[in-house]
């Protein structure tokens, strides 16, 4: 398999990532990950989180973030959320597996998302939550509002 490659800072994505976007995980015949509008992937990095967001091939958009979400990362992640016209995306997949680190910032970002796809008659997922991340989200119910999928393979497919 080539090197999957963010196309803003020509870094390959990390290897976990990388096994799951192949088309071959979840047998498709068409490659999963498509570029998302003329940029491509787009990966945005304040301190100590790394938000990658691309579309796969059905056109589900996918946010892999790697790091601590908190206060000084949830203005990237509102971003990241948003479609290259500034509306909410209909169908999103985060993907919290290199999440290491999240506080009431991260569930906001995700019941505004889960709001903003529910009005468009859309859904959100999360795939790949840690456990800790997995306890954080169950505290406070929000694993009854938004499935949680124990990859981002099944996330995709589901």
């Amino acid at each position: 398999m080539d090197n999957l490659v963010d196309t803003v800072h020509g870094d390959p994505l990390p290897e976990p990532v990388q096994q799951q976007l192949t088309a071959a995980a979840i047998g498709l015949d068409t490659p999963l990950a498509e570029p998302c509008g003329d940029e491509g992937m787009t990966t945005m990095e304040p301190p100590g989180l790394s938000v990658t967001r691309f579309t796969a091939a059905d056109g589900i958009v996918v946010l892999a973030l790697r790091g601590e979400v908190d206060l000084t990362t949830g203005a990237e992640i509102q971003r990241a959320l948003l479609g290259p016209d500034g509306e909410a995306t209909r169908h999103t997949v985060m993907d919290l597996s290199q999440v290491t680190f999240m506080d009431s910032t991260g569930i906001n970002a995700l019941i505004g998302a889960h709001q903003a796809a529910s009005a468009i008659q859309g859904w959100v997922r999360v795939a790949g939550p840690t456990p800790y991340i997995l306890r954080v989200l169950q505290l406070v119910g929000l694993d009854t509002v938004i499935t949680c999928y124990p990859t981002l393979q099944q996330a995709l497919s589901s």
